[in-house]
């Protein structure tokens, strides 16, 4: 799928913190859209291919479901360290079983795609 990136507007925040916009919503990783326009809210946009082999593809419900109920990833009123402990568990956690990535159609904005390719590094 060709998707897109924003990257540079929060840059200073990301070497600071590790993240530019939040410590990983969808897990860590990198993060794309199949709108150019909503990626450019984060940066200069970047395009390529993005092929996963094995994403979760959730549906917003079940995204809320996992990412918030289960996880504690989107409690945007806990420390930052927490979510990114979080975000890491749950990339680890979606490695262990098999998955590349997360895809999610309309959790961002209705009628978008979006993409975490995920950080095999943890």
């Amino acid at each position: 799928m060709e998707m897109y990136r924003g990257e540079g507007v929060n840059a200073e925040a990301k070497q600071e913190r590790g993240f530019a916009s939040d410590p990983g919503d969808y897990g860590r990783g990198e993060y794309w859209t199949d709108s150019q326009a909503f990626a450019s809210n984060y940066g200069t946009v970047r395009k390529t291919v993005i092929e996963l082999r094995n994403a979760l593809r959730l549906d917003p419900n079940e995204m809320v479901r996992l990412i918030r109920d289960e996880y504690g990833m989107t409690k945007a009123w806990l420390p930052q360290r927490e979510r990114i402990a979080a975000a890491e568990r749950f990339t680890r956690d979606m490695l262990a079983k098999g998955y590349d990535g997360i895809a999610a159609y309309g959790y961002e904005q209705p009628d978008i795609w979006s993409v975490c390719v995920f950080d095999r590094s943890l």
